[in-house]
């Protein structure tokens, strides 16, 4: 297992279980909170402080000059470390990711824009291990802890997690390959899966990861028949599909456009993980392809993407921290560009909302 403690900011949805070890000497923390335009004084996001044992606490905060700062501090003892956050609107979500190895005396803090994909990443020295009581007495919002209404995720693993680039498809989602359709969780390196541009390519690497199905993770369902589709499918709400039809070429001037799933609403609903969606209580595996040219995959009677990694192969401290740590950079596609033009989130409300009408 790896994720011990997962809350929605109200109510506990997982807490570490009595066979959980004592302390965590390597962990990461991951914070959601949705902004709301300019602040005028620091928000404290997250708040600790325990005196069972020795004293310790555990303060994240948000300035209004956009400096997130992460303190943990147990007896006299401070990890503290800051990282500017990508530049935030009103309503964007900004993801904080703090991993700790205590034993390597290494950790990092990134601030992300899960709306813009911008993040910022601070090296964390000599972080402290992380006490197994106190993220349960965080998941629990127990006496001595308080977690800001703004937040809409707090969860935290027994492991360092990756940032970056994430796998987008959940399990069973059926993918057209030259042997075939095939589900997701079956097709491995090497094997030839059908794309929109490039006809069949063959997959370089298959990537998956395991999630909280809370807040900007929560999986999205889209509904057949929408797009074509044959059957459901569930996808990560940052996952990209393809549209096309005359509505998209004349309000765009392109015969098709990518769109987050997130943006399809009313058409595609979001709903919880449940059933074949999730691996574990309220936690979701995702998966995903990497090609050597970034394309769209044809999914159960539709188009949608494959991993758009950019040019992670040519940033070696990105590269170390995400899905793909582990794989050497010769061996990464660098992908120059995405398979189509993206419509920002007011432009997909203008199409979804013409199609509904």
């Amino acid at each position: 297992m790896s994720w011990l403690a997962i809350s929605d900011g109200r109510s506990c949805l997982r807490r570490p279980s009595n066979t959980a070890p004592e302390l965590l000497a390597t962990g990461t923390l991951v914070l959601e909170a949705q902004t709301h335009g300019d602040r005028d004084a620091t928000v404290d996001l997250l708040t600790m402080e325990c005196r069972d044992g020795w004293p310790r606490s555990l303060r994240v905060s948000l300035s209004p000059d956009g400096r997130v700062t992460v303190e943990h501090r147990q007896g006299r003892s401070a990890a503290r470390a800051t990282v500017h956050a990508p530049r935030l609107m009103a309503n964007d979500t900004l993801r904080l990711t703090y991993g700790w190895d205590a034993p390597a005396r290494r950790g990092t803090l990134t601030a992300e824009n899960v709306d813009s994909a911008a993040a910022q990443q601070v090296a964390v020295a000599a972080p402290h291990p992380m006490p197994t009581a106190d993220l349960r007495l965080l998941a629990e919002a127990g006496c001595g802890s308080r977690i800001d209404p703004r937040v809409s995720l707090l969860a935290a693993s027994n492991r360092l997690e990756p940032i970056g680039p994430m796998p987008g498809f959940a399990r069973d989602t059926l993918i057209e390959t030259a042997a075939g359709t095939r589900r997701i969780e079956t097709i491995r390196p090497g094997d030839l899966v059908v794309t929109a541009g490039r006809g069949l390519q063959p997959v370089r690497h298959v990537v998956s990861r395991a999630v909280p199905a809370v807040g900007q993770y929560r999986p999205v369902r889209l509904r057949a028949p929408f797009l074509g589709l044959r059957t459901d499918m569930c996808v990560a709400p940052h996952h990209r599909v393809m549209i096309d039809g005359s509505d998209a070429e004349y309000l765009f001037g392109t015969d098709t456009v990518m769109v987050e799933a997130r943006h399809l609403q009313p058409m595609a609903a979001p709903t919880a993980a449940t059933g074949a969606e999730t691996a574990q209580g309220p936690v979701v595996r995702y998966h995903q392809l990497v090609l050597d040219m970034h394309d769209c995959l044809y999914t159960a009677g539709t188009w949608s993407e494959s991993l758009y990694i950019g040019r992670l192969a040519r940033r070696p401290v990105r590269l170390a921290s995400s899905v793909l740590a582990g794989v050497a950079p010769a061996r990464l596609p660098v992908h120059a560009e995405v398979a189509g033009p993206l419509l920002k989130p007011f432009e997909a409300m203008v199409l979804v909302s013409g199609r509904c009408a």
